[in-house]
């Protein structure tokens, strides 16, 4: 009896402790995945059919699955969660799949230590990273494509596409990254993370960033430069999409611009037909777009409806002579406008993460419901280091932003500044707050304030120093300059001759300096011969020390970049002999770069070489006109800068640190171009405050502390 009854006790235990065990996942239904939950033993899934999961699938630790997609989709269904990921020791292979979070909230889609991905697209997280490789993980990636992942948040945090953690290792082979929206950016390499690049690469519409590197002192990104992808990527997917068809009107439909590219203007333009609180164009990373105006309308919605505009970092969206309405702007990069308006917004027209730089222009007929901590016209922001705005001569007209300023800055680092003519009629409830620094008067500009027809000059005047400004460009315009600048000849003049012209931001043109053959055929020794007013542009006669000839005596090329930077700074005086050469030199630009051309023998000779420097100013210790140089003042005007004004980077002291001493003039922006470093940087390590934007002349800023 005492034995039976123990039996049945020994069983009900047994049943008791089987109860508590986890089982394995068992597959579902016709897909051949198996359902949400642990995964304890190896397993290879070979899909048959599209699978919708409601869970996680976990790998446990020490355990290796594959899936082989075969083409098919994992869609995730449900609350937040990842779709995929393991433990310690284990390792996940994914093969010819696609895995789509269908767009719900996730902080992670694919949570991995161990993984490798060939033919994989990942799309479709609403608020998150589509792939995080864990610390001290590694995954090799071939033929992947990231696309339409999410993040609600605006800080520089974990990727959207690819987030490799400290210490995790990545090799990556032919990838695409599109259309990544906000937090970090499309890749993001965290602390002593490495990832090496092959094949090809491509990137198209992320924001901020296409590519973030953290901590360059630990962490490593081989493989940056490598040419488009094309063809299809990922699981059967085209590697390039198509470009924004450009409408009757002469700009381009919704849709990501990826190439620099000057849209002009036929007629008013309502891309707000084409869908309702849109998105209108991404600029990606890196390229510029100019908007010619010519005083048509730019509609974007109607109603309580409007078009999103978003500028990606390092990118520039230039509108010049347009009337802007129910457009809102999302910007990381730089926005520069100039004679245009923005209209019948209704919501705040600037998020400004980037830089925008507004001159001769009307904000009129807004009104937002905002809180006092926001602003209706524009709201700068330090999330990503900038949030930096200039507004010159510039209207704005009833305006209201309920409990919101127009203008606000919101963190250390950001600025608005004020200049020349400001107008505040019917703002209401105030014009601004935050870190505004107002040099502005309430007068009216002189210059017709909105959109007119360009007007056209019909007259070329020979004597720059009588009526510069009216000055016509000549139709030979053969060389640029970078893109601050042109070369050109008149092709009817009677000696051989050469006029330099700037570019402004605007894509405008303005006259700087004109050099005849008779000016050079005086000089018999190298070094300058021309420059502008303030230096920026230079042309030099030099001899044939920087180009080499190949054996037979011709093709003349440049020796290299370091010779032709030599000569941009040595001194004046060295004779030359009947071999001579002439360089044109222009800048800096806003990245330092100055650009050089070199012509063969004379003015009319042809391009032997381009080449570009970080030298500083080109006519840097120009001599007077008493020595035999000519010295031409610039007539550009002052709100049509494409570069930033000069800064003198100065000298490492004696224990290695670098410390400027800021002069006037200078600028946060303007100091970290001189020693090629970024504004954040700068911030952080001189612990600024709010307003620590404002630098006084005087002021002491480390940019690098001793050794």
């Amino acid at each position: 009896m005492y034995i039976k009854r123990n039996r049945y006790w020994l069983l009900f235990m047994l049943l008791l402790l089987l109860a508590h065990i986890p089982m394995p996942a068992l597959a579902q239904g016709s897909c051949e995945l198996p359902d949400p939950g642990p995964i304890f033993a190896d397993a290879t899934y070979n899909l048959s059919a599209d699978c919708t999961l409601t869970g996680t699938l976990t790998v446990s630790s020490g355990v290796t699955i594959t899936i082989n997609g075969n083409g098919h989709t994992i869609s995730a269904n449900g609350a937040s969660f990842p779709i995929i990921t393991d433990g310690p020791n284990s390792v996940t292979n994914l093969n010819n799949l696609t895995i789509d979070g269908g767009g719900l909230i996730r902080p992670v889609m694919i949570n991995s230590r161990r993984l490798t991905m060939n033919n994989v697209t990942v799309r479709g997280n609403g608020d998150g990273v589509a792939l995080n490789v864990s610390d001290d993980g590694s995954a090799t990636l071939t033929n992947v494509l990231f696309e339409n992942n999410r993040s609600r948040a605006y800080a520089p945090g974990n990727a959207t596409g690819l987030n490799i953690k400290t210490g995790a290792t990545v090799t990556m082979r032919n990838a695409v990254f599109r259309n990544h929206r906000f937090n970090g950016g499309a890749i993001v390499i965290n602390g002593s993370g490495t990832l090496s690049a092959s094949g090809c690469l491509a990137f198209s519409g992320n924001l901020p960033y296409n590519a973030v590197l953290r901590d360059s002192s630990m962490g490593s990104w081989t493989g940056r430069s490598l040419p488009a992808c094309s063809g299809t990527i990922g699981n059967g997917d085209a590697a390039v999409i198509a470009a924004p068809v450009v409408q009757p009107c002469g700009l381009p439909g919704p849709g990501n611009l990826d190439a620099d590219a000057t849209y002009t203007l036929s007629a008013d333009c309502d891309l707000g037909l084409l869908g309702q609180n849109q998105e209108l164009w991404v600029v990606s990373e890196g390229v510029t777009i100019t908007i010619q105006g010519n005083g048509h309308r730019l509609v974007g919605g109607s109603g309580g409806n409007w078009s999103t505009i978003y500028t990606a970092g390092s990118s520039v969206l230039n509108l010049n002579n347009v009337i802007v309405e129910h457009v809102k702007y999302i910007a990381f990069g730089t926005v520069n406008a100039d004679q245009s308006a923005f209209r019948n917004t209704p919501d705040r027209i600037f998020y400004l993460l980037g830089q925008a730089r507004i001159t001769r222009s009307i904000f009129e007929n807004i009104s937002v419901s905002r809180p006092a901590v926001n602003a209706s016209v524009l709201l700068a922001l330090s999330f990503y280091g900038m949030g930096q705005a200039a507004f010159s001569d510039t209207d704005f007209r009833n305006i209201s932003g309920d409990l919101a300023p127009a203008l606000n800055t919101y963190g250390a680092g950001t600025m608005i500044t004020l200049e020349g003519c400001i107008n505040f009629d019917n703002v209401i409830p105030t014009h601004y707050t935050g870190n505004v620094t107002d040099n502005s008067s309430p007068c009216r500009p002189a210059q017709p304030v909105g959109p007119s027809p360009p007007v056209t000059p019909t007259k070329r005047v020979s004597s720059p120093a009588t009526a510069p400004t009216e000055r016509v460009k000549p139709d030979d315009c053969f060389q640029k300059l970078g893109d601050i600048g042109v070369i050109c000849r008149w092709p009817d003049s009677p000696a051989p001759s050469i006029e330099v012209w700037g570019i402004s931001p605007q894509s405008g043109s303005y006259f700087i300096l004109e050099l005849q053959q008779a000016q050079v055929d005086g000089i018999n020794s190298q070094g300058l011969i021309a420059s502008s007013g303030d230096g920026r542009v230079g042309v030099r006669l030099l001899g044939p020390e920087c180009v080499q000839r190949n054996e037979a005596g011709d093709d003349p090329r440049v020796r290299n970049v370091q010779c032709i930077a030599r000569q941009l700074t040595r001194a004046d005086g060295f004779l030359i002999g009947s071999e001579r050469y002439i360089l044109v030199s222009m800048g800096p630009n806003w990245e330092g770069k100055v650009h050089s051309v070199i012509l063969d023998n004379s003015l009319a000779g042809r391009v032997i070489d381009t080449v570009d420097t970080f030298t500083g100013l080109p006519g840097r210790g120009a001599p007077s006109a008493a020595s035999g140089h000519i010295t031409v003042t610039e007539s550009k005007p002052n709100n049509s800068q494409s570069y930033v004004p000069f800064v003198q980077p100065q000298a490492a002291r004696a224990d290695g640190s670098i410390v400027h001493i800021v002069r006037p003039g200078d600028t946060l922006y303007t100091i970290a171009v001189a020693y090629r470093v970024s504004p954040a940087a700068i911030v952080e390590r001189n612990q600024m405050s709010n307003f620590g934007r404002i630098i006084l002349p005087g002021r002491e800023l480390v940019i690098r502390d001793a050794n």
